[in-house]
């Protein structure tokens, strides 16, 4: 099941793990109830990983911060960390329940549901890049 879930093709994923989705939507402020931006993965994890980040990227704010004296430009979103949310949440889903994960952006935070699990929240917070 694990290779499945992170390497299978769309129809192997349809066939055995219908459930197995992954759905990202962007929407302009939190008490939006319409996406502006709304894509769906139904394939293996590691085949969209990185169209996944991109797409979060595209929107991934700058943002100055010091550090004593200098000023770095430091992304809200750091990579690393986005990523390991996005895997954990995958991985560790109950796959038995039939409720994608759902990936929302928004100007100041990523969040991720995986319906009565546990989810992960990215607030938009660039000093986290740092440590």
């Amino acid at each position: 099941m694990a290779a499945l879930i992170l390497l299978g093709k769309p129809a192997a994923v349809s066939r055995f793990l219908a459930q197995a989705e992954v759905v990202f939507e962007y929407r302009g402020s939190e008490a939006s109830i319409e996406y502006q931006q709304r894509l769906e993965y139904r394939r293996g994890y590691l085949l969209f990983d990185d169209e996944l980040w991109g797409t979060i990227n595209l929107r991934n704010e700058v943002q100055p911060v010091r550090d004593e004296m200098v000023i770095r430009q430091l992304p809200a979103f750091n990579e690393g960390v986005v990523r390991e949310g996005l895997l954990n949440a995958i991985c560790h889903r109950d796959y038995r329940l039939g409720e994608s994960v759902f990936v929302r952006q928004y100007p100041s935070k990523l969040e991720g549901d995986r319906g009565t699990c546990l989810s992960f929240v990215f607030p938009l917070c660039p000093l986290c890049s740092l440590w």
